[in-house]
């Protein structure tokens, strides 16, 4: 599995990176959609991120009639300056703009690319623009 860190990126103890067969994990890159081949399943976080304890990334899920089949994994971006308080799951195909905080025991079922924004509750919405 690739990794690459972001510059000052940091993971708090027990943070979760739930997968179906993650490719590759990218950290730190400036734009994931330019600069990668399109492959599905990937974890892309930018620089100066941070995350809590229990942060869970969770990049597919299973059809619930039938548990043995997967659904299509997706991608999961981060961008640049994100923090994610403690017990947040991100979901499938979820893209967060750069400086976007998403309070503590959020569950982000939907992209905001925009960023520049602090998320709270289940599902995540906008609490404010920052």
């Amino acid at each position: 599995m690739d990794r690459y860190f972001g510059t000052t990126t940091r993971f708090q103890h027990r943070c979760y990176i739930i997968w179906c067969w993650f490719h590759r994990i990218f950290f730190g890159l400036n734009d994931p959609h330019d600069s990668l081949p399109n492959h599905n399943g990937h974890l892309h976080v930018g620089s100066h991120c941070y995350f809590s304890g229990d942060v869970k990334f969770i990049q597919c899920n299973h059809d619930p009639t039938n548990p043995d089949y997967h659904f299509p994994y997706e991608d999961i971006v981060i961008g640049d300056y994100c923090w994610l308080g403690a017990n947040v799951a991100i979901l499938p195909g979820v893209e967060l703009g750069d400086y976007t905080t998403v309070a503590a025991g959020a569950v982000v079922t939907k992209s905001f690319p925009q960023g520049h924004v602090i998320l709270a509750g289940v599902p995540a919405k906008v609490l404010r623009r920052i």
